[in-house]
């Protein structure tokens, strides 16, 4: 009789380890599955960008794409782009052919982005769309857009090259030469590009736009020709490395604070121009010069004032660094006092699409840290769970010992 008592028991002690074994395992399994699917949607970042616009970052490689049809939102601040917190992962944009536009802010201060593909649908770029994207180097254009181009240079211009809209701050050219074809500096075309030393500007050119070459803090050599008649808002704003901007003396409007943050002095060939009364207006030294001479000796000191008041000038500058709207071809024939407005489009931005692709989109914040912390919840979880799991399982185990020997107690008893 004992005997076949504890033959009982050992043959049910066996299979209960053995069920427990298999139920522990399959829960192991599930946890290694969730952890793996945490992971999985940790590396996609996904949402809507336009009324028809979807956008994919892939956290693992840095390609961001968008998809679909039509015109990306109109974004006033940098803020409010979907993937602000998200813009030190970008390393490559492509654009699928659909999409019609590029906003403004969309991918500026995007500090690891290397290149970006325009398709030929694209119709329009805003202004400083790519600024303070110190590792640019590569923007591709469809060689069929019929509105901008690159031929390979990796600088954006309009299609007929009338315009340089952007050149990108990761080019290593410590010097560039404009095409002679180029009329129009674009705003924000040369901001924060630090490798530029030199840049020369042809006869051509009419137009120096907005915060155009705002930051180039190792520009030493640049000279405005005679044929420019607009220079446009802070254009050479904190040019530390300038010493001296020569001004066409028909030059008709100036900005506001072109040399806002630079010891450089104004120079032009004569005292009777609109150079001369900027220069007295906002406290900067002026002296006659040749603009094709970079040494600028002062041929006679300056000490009397211009005959005519120039316009007040604003002493203060925007809240924001970019531009908000574009140079028009009408010029002012005095100094410009206040900044171009804009008015934007009052689109509401639906929440982010959770459909587009079949892991769940994950929300920017700032404490973004490319899913290392889901999995390191997930891993925390598995073991906790795990443990508990392990504990319950002896903790029965114990329980069912103890009632069999004092059965078997009762028994012999």
């Amino acid at each position: 009789m004992k005997q076949t008592i504890k033959k009982a028991m050992s043959i049910l002690l066996a299979v209960t380890f053995f069920f427990s074994s298999f139920a522990l395992g399959i829960s192991n399994v599930n946890q290694v599955g969730f952890a793996l699917k945490a992971e999985a949607a940790e590396t996609l970042k996904n949402g809507v960008c336009g009324d028809n616009l979807t956008y994919t970052l892939n956290l693992e490689t840095g390609d961001f794409t968008i998809n679909g049809t039509g015109e990306m939102y109109d974004y006033e601040v940098l803020a409010s782009v979907p993937w602000f917190y998200s813009r030190s992962s970008i390393k490559k944009v492509i654009i699928n052919e659909g999409v019609t536009s590029i906003d403004s802010p969309s991918f500026c201060d995007c500090e690891n982005l290397t290149s970006i593909v325009i398709p030929k649908s694209v119709t329009k770029i805003g202004y400083g769309s790519f600024g303070g994207s110190l590792k640019l180097n590569n923007i591709l254009v469809d060689e069929n857009n019929k509105n901008y181009s690159s031929d390979g240079s990796s600088i954006l211009f309009n299609k007929n090259k009338t315009e340089i809209i952007c050149f990108p701050a990761g080019l290593e050219k410590t010097s560039y030469s404009i095409p002679e074809s180029v009329m129009k500096i674009g705003d924000c075309a040369f901001q924060i590009c630090t490798n530029l030393t030199s840049v020369t500007i042809h006869n051509n050119v009419t137009s120096i736009g907005s915060y155009a070459f705002d930051t180039c803090e190792n520009l030493i050599n640049i000279i405005i020709p005679d044929s420019v008649n607009y220079i446009g808002n802070y254009a050479f704003q904190n040019c530390t490395a300038l010493s001296f901007l020569h001004i066409p003396s028909d030059v008709s409007s100036i900005g506001l604070e072109i040399l806002d943050d630079s010891s450089a002095y104004i120079c032009s060939d004569t005292y009777n121009c609109l150079a001369k009364e900027y220069a007295d207006e906002n406290g900067i030294e002026f002296r006659l010069c040749d603009g094709n001479h970079s040494d600028n000796t002062p041929e006679n000191p300056v000490t009397t004032q211009p005959t005519t008041k120039p316009a007040t000038i604003l002493s203060t500058a925007p809240s924001t660094i970019r531009p908000t709207s574009v140079p028009t071809t009408t010029r002012s024939t005095e100094i410009s006092t206040t900044k171009p407005a804009v008015t934007k489009p009052s689109t509401t931005r639906p929440a982010e699409d959770n459909t587009t692709t079949t892991t769940q989109p994950q929300t920017d914040n700032p404490s973004d840290n490319g899913g290392e912390d889901s999995i390191v919840r997930a891993i925390i979880e598995f073991f906790e769970n795990a443990t508990m799991k392990i504990i319950g399982f002896f903790t029965w185990i114990l329980d069912i010992i103890t009632s069999g020997f004092e059965s078997l107690s009762d028994l012999i008893a």
